[in-house]
């Protein structure tokens, strides 16, 4: 994968919009610091939809995350966000990135971001977050929610009731411990507020009963997930004239919009290409219009083993 190629001006800019305009997964229903926007209004023409980045501001983009780990999906999201805070008249960036050290010179933890608002003269402790979750299903659970042990990363090493669990016991409360109170005094802050940002999408199985997690955000962004030797079939009760796409894990994030029409599939062509895959594969199924090749839903295709293999995710260590 190469950064230039993946991440063209048009990419970013559609994903910078993505960020500022897609719902979160939590907001403040389910705790105080779940916030469901970041930015103040502002008329600048990056704030606005439509906008497309100078060649310029592409290059500096990709000159900052050509000094990061830029292949996960983390890191790029979060770059995106640092990039919007600078960027806009009201905002200050005071800290990103920071750690926080206990006495023995080990890391007790990190502030994503700490900035402060011109316009409020708020100063805010901002924990960021992109994640996407596949639901488990569970004949016997409650109809209208699901536990956030149910939904686990597709790759099996995170699941959403541990992510949560993170961000409000540890993450969001560094500043309340004394080596966090200690570094927040040191840039001059006497009032620290906090916030979580958590995006990103739930997919839900095709086969079995999965509802919303509990306390999560009813317009939260959605997908779907399926079994390999389920898809022929399930990819019949589609509609006709869909072409699939799988794109590259840093072009997750915005829906897709592809004018190269070499790297369509269409259903068969699709099933050979996912025939005895070993890890999930993110489809998204576009259809072709004037303008290209548009998003309509997007979905996970997961090896045959792969439930059992999520569900004794979930079952350990609650």
């Amino acid at each position: 994968m190469k950064l230039s190629a993946d991440l063209s001006g048009t990419q970013l800019s559609r994903d910078l919009r993505w960020i500022q305009d897609s719902p979160v997964l939590f907001n403040d229903t389910c705790h105080e610091c779940f916030v469901s926007s970041i930015l103040p209004e502002c008329s600048s023409p990056l704030f606005q939809p439509g906008y497309a980045l100078a060649p310029e501001a592409v290059a500096f983009i990709h000159n900052a995350l050509e000094h990061k780990r830029w292949h996960l999906l983390g890191i790029y999201y979060e770059t995106l966000w640092h990039y919007l805070l600078d960027q806009h008249p009201a905002i200050h960036t005071l800290a990103r990135n920071l750690q926080v050290q206990k006495a023995d010179h080990s890391t007790l933890g990190e502030f994503d971001l700490i900035y402060n608002n011109l316009n409020t003269g708020i100063t805010t402790h901002l924990e960021l977050a992109i994640k996407l979750y596949l639901g488990i299903p569970n004949p016997s659970q409650d109809k209208n929610a699901s536990h956030c042990y149910q939904w686990v990363g597709p790759g099996l090493k995170d699941r959403m009731d541990r992510k949560l669990h993170r961000l409000l016991s540890h993450q969001i409360r560094l500043a309340r411990t004394p080596e966090g109170a200690a570094v927040v005094a040191s840039l001059g802050v006497a009032q620290l507020s906090r916030t979580i940002c958590l995006q990103g999408y739930l997919f839900y199985p095709v086969h079995g009963y999965c509802p919303p997690p509990e306390n999560c955000n009813p317009d939260h962004l959605k997908g779907y997930w399926v079994a390999e030797s389920m898809l022929s079939h399930w990819l019949e009760q589609q509609p006709s004239g869909l072409y699939y796409f799988r794109p590259a894990k840093l072009r997750w994030l915005a829906s897709l919009h592809e004018n190269e029409s070499q790297k369509k599939n269409d259903k068969s062509s699709l099933l050979q290409s996912v025939a005895g895959i070993r890890e999930p594969q993110l489809i998204i199924a576009c259809t072709e219009e004037a303008d290209g090749y548009n998003e309509q839903y997007r979905f996970f295709v997961v090896p045959d083993d792969w439930q059992k293999r999520a569900e004794l995710a979930s079952e350990k260590q609650r």
